[in-house]
């Protein structure tokens, strides 16, 4: 298993499927930042899954649920491909328990994510 600065091409993503979720009350914006490792055939490990940061339990948990469904392009080093641990950032809109997007604060601007992960925008 090789860090991103032991590679000469890191891993990339290429399917992310989510899991259903729904939201805590008042969340419109949910953002998860997690770490695994991408084995040499781009498959990620379940088993090493696990949550850095989140401003919520609910999609972290989805989102690691969903974790062997994903795929990457694996790393290579010399041309050779290699696992590598990789951290994913990811946000999405909230939905409510009928499918639809959580509404806005009503100050009507939209809820910040967690500090640290304040670079990912709820934009789809």
């Amino acid at each position: 298993m090789y860090r991103d600065c032991a590679v000469s091409k890191v891993a990339k993503r290429q399917k992310l499927v989510e899991r259903e979720f729904v939201s805590e009350m008042g969340r419109t914006c949910v953002v998860a930042k997690l770490e695994f490792v991408v084995d040499a055939e781009g498959r990620p490990n379940p088993a090493s899954a696990r949550v850095l940061e989140t401003n919520s339990n609910t999609f972290a948990t989805a989102l690691i649920a969903s974790v062997e469904k994903w795929r990457f392009k694996p790393a290579e080093l010399d041309k050779q491909q290699v696992a590598q641990p990789v951290v994913l950032e990811h946000a999405t809109r909230a939905k409510d328990p009928l499918g639809r997007g959580v509404s806005t604060p009503r100050s009507g601007a939209p809820m910040p994510p967690r500090p640290g992960l304040n670079d990912l925008a709820c934009e789809q």
